[in-house]
């Protein structure tokens, strides 16, 4: 038998992950925060969202990040960074 709460559980991560892509959407588009990854190609109101290509940071360049510099909202975990194609630190998971 299938839990009741499954239908639910489903429908409610994808309105969280649609409304962290709306929000991601929104951000990207305010031009003050370079430190940001940018969202190129949003889709369906955002339930689809393509942003710029970034490469891994190693956990040894995460643990030198002066928080500060991200002065933002954000979950302070290695694979919410990225590096863009200059080789700046950038927050790529935001929302």
């Amino acid at each position: 038998m299938i839990n009741p709460n499954y239908f639910y559980g489903r429908v409610s991560n994808t309105l969280d992950g649609w409304s962290a892509n709306r929000t991601e959407y929104k951000w990207s588009k305010l031009g003050d925060m370079n430190f940001l990854c940018k969202v190129r190609i949003s889709l369906l109101f955002s339930f689809i969202i393509v942003m710029d290509r970034t490469n891994q940071i190693t956990e040894q360049e995460f643990d030198e990040l002066n928080m500060d510099d991200f002065n933002f909202g954000f979950e302070k975990k290695l694979d919410s960074f990225g590096k863009d194609k200059h080789g700046n630190i950038i927050v790529v998971d935001y929302a």
